[in-house]
């Protein structure tokens, strides 16, 4: 993945019609540009992979969109963690969802946003330690932030 850090947004696979219609997460950049890729998570595995290639590069601040919908989830932390999946309840009803969350202390806190709607469902209170296998793919740490 070629990305050009001079411009202020970069965008991964989303066309401006995608950006009013798609619920998509954006992370903020050390050197300014903001990333933003709709709800799928190869897009998240992509720009990790572009971070460890650029390892002076690192995310600042993970937010999640859709249409006015905006939430914050935080800034200025050690790593950042995207996941998305599908909850289904009894009866059929299925509601596809966005995990979001951060480090702080080697350790990941995460929540929970039902999308598109960007409505909190949850916070998932088995906060892991960020070596925990399970976590691993959806996890990117800001390693040369504090260098």
């Amino acid at each position: 993945m070629e990305i050009d850090l001079v411009e202020p947004y970069i965008c991964l696979g989303l066309t401006s019609e995608e950006l009013r219609n798609e619920p998509y997460w954006a992370a903020k950049l050390s050197t300014g540009p903001t990333v933003y890729s709709k709800h799928n998570r190869r897009s998240w595995l992509e720009l990790k992979e572009w971070l460890k290639i650029n390892p002076e590069v690192y995310i600042e601040r993970l937010d999640f969109y859709f249409r006015d919908n905006h939430v914050h989830i935080a800034t200025d932390k050690d790593g950042y963690f995207f996941s998305q999946g599908i909850q289904c309840w009894y009866g059929g009803t299925v509601q596809p969802y966005y995990v979001g969350g951060w480090v702080t202390n080697n350790i990941l806190y995460r929540i929970k946003y039902i999308v598109p709607e960007m409505v909190h469902l949850e916070h998932e209170d088995d906060n892991y330690p960020i070596t925990h296998p399970d976590i691993q793919r959806g996890l990117i740490l800001n390693e040369r932030k504090y260098y």
